[in-house]
């Protein structure tokens, strides 16, 4: 995970930098504002993607791009981030798509080994520990806080869900729900 983390963030920055439009102040500006939770929603847009088509969606690169530039623009916090029109979450996105079809293929034995479940799970956790402010942040909670806590498969211990939830107020301590075991 940190390999496919570090490839969606750091090693498509200076491409992504390239390519923007505008001077060096709204570039820095642009900048700033995909620091504003703008890769954390990155990543709740792909864990979405799973969500929706689990591991398929390599089948459906163009509706799964989608769905990710979708999650950054309506973003609850998208308000607070108008340099990041359309054309630059566009760019980031299609930066972020091929830096994570290049870590699926780099390391394809270890994602191949992967349930949809693990990866989702892995993803949530970057995206709710990437966010600057999860207490804050709608989708974050949604689609990685709220489900680690509930995590079926037991990998989240009870202290664990009872810290995060503490934490970002998500339910009070004594509601939070201990593993539950799949019918057998």
């Amino acid at each position: 995970m940190n390999a496919f983390a570090r490839a969606m963030t750091e090693e498509i920055w200076q491409d992504i930098v390239a390519e923007l439009p505008g001077t060096p102040e709204e570039i820095r500006r642009i900048r700033l504002q995909l620091a504003d939770h703008g890769w954390c929603d990155l990543f709740i847009g792909v864990v979405r993607v799973l969500e929706k088509f689990g591991k398929a969606f390599d089948e459906i690169p163009d509706r799964a791009k989608n769905i990710i530039v979708k999650t950054i623009r309506r973003s609850s916090r998208g308000d607070k981030r108008p340099a990041l029109t359309k054309f630059v979450v566009n760019l980031v996105v299609d930066k972020a798509w091929a830096a994570f079809n290049a870590a699926l293929i780099a390391h394809s034995p270890i994602f191949g080994v992967l349930t949809n479940e693990e990866l989702l799970r892995n993803l949530r956790m970057i995206a709710l520990f990437i966010c600057p402010a999860p207490e804050r942040h709608e989708e974050v909670r949604k689609h990685a806080l709220e489900p680690l806590t509930d995590d079926v498969q037991g990998y989240v211990s009870d202290a664990a869900k009872e810290w995060l939830a503490k934490q970002f107020g998500l339910r009070p301590a004594g509601e939070i729900p201990a593993a539950r075991e799949t019918p057998a």
